[in-house]
Parts: C-alpha cells; structure tokens; sequence
C-alpha cells in the first residue's frame, strides 16, 4: 500500500481493468503451514483479515509486470 491508498500488485496477476475492478484484496489472511500460497489440505485460521474493492485501475505494465490500482476506504491507514 502506498499515499492515496494505492495497491501494486504484479501485471500476470491482474492483466486488465475487468479484473482489477471486480477482484477482492483480502489482507491480513492466514493459513496454517504457510508461506506459499498453496491452500490445498491447509486448515485455515480465524484471522482479521479484511477485503477491499478496486475503484480505479490507475497503470499497468506487461513489459515490467505491475499494476497500480486505486482502492477504496482508507486501507494504507491499517496497512501502509
């Protein structure tokens, strides 16, 4: 997260406005056994975690592989 509640994240995860629009961004999500992204036979946690929507697809860049995305609320206040 950055100032004016800035997400980047990597371009082959979200290659267009459509899915930056209608993805969740789900932070403070806990597995047990983590530290790879592989949830497959994991028992998740009761966490804190908290989703956010996209209200603005801000940049993109397939050559260097990021996307900025505006999201709504104030989630850099929490997570900066």
């Amino acid at each position: 997260m950055g100032p004016n509640n800035v997400f980047i994240t990597n371009e082959h995860c979200i290659q267009n406005r459509e899915q930056a629009l209608t993805s969740d961004y789900i932070f403070d999500f806990e597995v047990d056994g983590g530290g790879d992204c592989n949830t497959f036979n994991k028992r998740e946690r009761s966490t804190s975690e908290i989703t956010y929507e996209a209200t603005d697809l801000l940049a993109i860049s397939k050559v260097d592989d990021y996307v900025l995305i505006q999201l709504a609320g104030n989630p850099v206040d929490r997570h900066g």
